[in-house]
């Protein structure tokens, strides 16, 4: 009967650290414990916002020179897409320069073909202007340092979603056939360019008839009128797109 009573004995001891593990977990996946309440607080990743883009001429204009309103776009395939214009939307107008106004020490950027030798585009940024966004280049990824996007109480996968995908859209298609620069002149002409990077590599570049050298200033809504080039870039929206920034191109000739 003793050995009988020690088995029963350390079978119920058994079954109870067993009932007592079990009830320690319950509270754990219920947030009782520390351990549970840091694991609680990985956030829930937003919905991802639908981004759209649109280049055309406006065939369509309601808009109030300080505080926006929307634009009719028709793209080449005759497709309109209504532009809703806001007070945060980013206006931006591009002009072309000549060759004779690049000179020593502007900040230029330079797309070029796929061997760096020929500039297909220029664009002389403003004084203080940096990277290639809402200038109408496209096809350039921002470019995001590990950790330092995502922000306490967020998850760190939605922000690696929302990162994904990224620089899309006008750029589309046009990443395997140039490669681009940034930096500034050190001598420049009619024919070349010669470019120091930030990395203090130097470039020379052949500059063509077909060469475009752009420069890029701040705009309003009111220059958003008919008969205008535009590239519009933003939020999809139920009958158009809710604009982020909205780029005014040189007039053809």
């Amino acid at each position: 009967m003793g050995q009988t009573t020690r088995r029963a004995r350390a079978l119920g001891a058994t079954l109870l650290m067993a009932a007592v593990a079990a009830l320690m977990a319950a509270c754990g996946a219920s947030g009782g414990g520390p351990g549970a309440a840091s694991a609680s607080a990985t956030a829930t990743c937003p919905p991802a916002v639908a981004f759209k883009t649109v280049r055309g001429t406006i065939t369509a204009a309601s808009i109030a020179t300080t505080t926006g309103g929307a634009i009719t776009v028709t793209d080449t395939t005759g497709t309109k897409t209504v532009v809703h214009v806001g007070s945060a939307t980013r206006v931006t107008k591009l002009t072309t320069l000549p060759a004779s106004s690049l000179a020593a020490g502007q900040s230029v950027q330079i797309v070029t073909d796929t061997n760096v030798t020929t500039a297909q585009r220029i664009m002389v940024l403003p004084s203080g202007q940096a990277g290639f966004g809402g200038t109408g280049f496209g096809g350039f990824r921002g470019r995001a340092t590990p950790g330092t996007g995502a922000g306490a109480g967020r998850n760190a996968a939605c922000f690696a979603r929302q990162r994904t995908g990224q620089g899309t859209g006008q750029g589309t298609g046009q990443t395997s056939g140039f490669q681009g620069l940034r930096g500034t002149i050190d001598a420049a002409s009619s024919t070349q360019i010669v470019l120091d990077d930030p990395q203090g590599q130097t470039f020379t570049v052949a500059i063509t008839t077909s060469t475009v050298i752009l420069t890029s200033a701040a705009g309003t809504p009111g220059d958003l009128t008919v008969g205008a080039l535009v590239s519009a870039a933003g939020a999809a929206a139920s009958d158009g797109i809710t604009a982020r920034t909205v780029t005014v191109q040189p007039a053809a000739g």
